[in-house]
């Protein structure tokens, strides 16, 4: 049985990596892509190489058509046929009230947080099997509730949810698509300030709950399609 093979967009960082590391257990070929992390995303391409992995880094601005174009040709040039693709590349920037906000940083945040997945599928439609590809999006709780002084990433999160659901329409049967929304996710020991008595259950998202609901979508019924999952605790409620 071949192995499949998944690309994840923003990789090599948080909660990208996590996910990269995940589908290494799994035993999938990966291609790890990056724009700034290139000594994250190879050291984590050496670690899974050499616990008897396989998986390859690959520089490219998901912005870029171009770039995005190269690194899928890449990805099939190594592997012939790409299953699943994570779209997790994607920013979070700093608080700005719309007084303050340039509409070149507006553009910016939605070009990477929302564009680049159209960008990304557009692509990945060209090299996978066309019987059981499988798409999931990153996005945020922040596409659902409001983030107060977040104008940029509130649209751009709110904007991949319903791609999402354009996407999984268009797609299907083939292809599914589906979409996370974490909320407050704490990697490793990092410090978080944020009561945990405002989260219904009590405790930060672990990188375990999204791998166990990124899980769902690629290795569940390819039936369940368009769907939007929360990952917040109930934060949303």
């Amino acid at each position: 049985m071949n192995k499949k093979t998944v690309l994840i967009t923003g990789g090599a960082r948080r909660i990208g990596a996590a996910i990269t590391e995940y589908f290494a257990k799994q035993n999938y070929n990966i291609i790890i892509n990056y724009l700034q992390s290139k000594k994250n995303a190879h050291q984590l391409a050496n670690n899974i190489n050499n616990a008897g992995g396989r998986a390859v880094p690959f520089k490219a601005d998901v912005t870029n058509c171009n770039e995005i174009k190269d690194l899928f040709e890449y990805a099939a040039k190594e592997f012939q046929c790409i299953d699943v693709l994570i779209n997790n590349a994607g920013m979070f920037p700093t608080k700005k009230t719309l007084a303050e906000l340039k509409f070149t940083e507006y553009l910016e945040t939605l070009t990477l947080n929302m564009h680049s997945a159209m960008i990304t599928t557009k692509e990945f439609i060209k090299h996978t099997n066309l019987i059981d590809g499988r798409i999931v999006n990153i996005s945020s709780l922040g596409g659902i509730n409001i983030f107060e002084q977040h104008i940029d990433y509130n649209v751009s999160k709110a904007g991949l949810i319903r791609l999402t659901q354009v996407l999984a329409k268009e797609l299907a049967p083939n292809i599914s698509v589906n979409c996370i929304c974490p909320g407050i996710v704490q990697v490793d020991d990092e410090n978080i300030n944020f009561p945990t008595e405002k989260i219904p259950m009590q405790r930060f998202a672990t990188t375990e709950d999204i791998t166990a609901t990124i899980d769902f979508f690629v290795n569940g019924p390819i039936y369940i399609t368009g769907q939007i999952i929360s990952i917040s605790g109930g934060m949303e409620l």
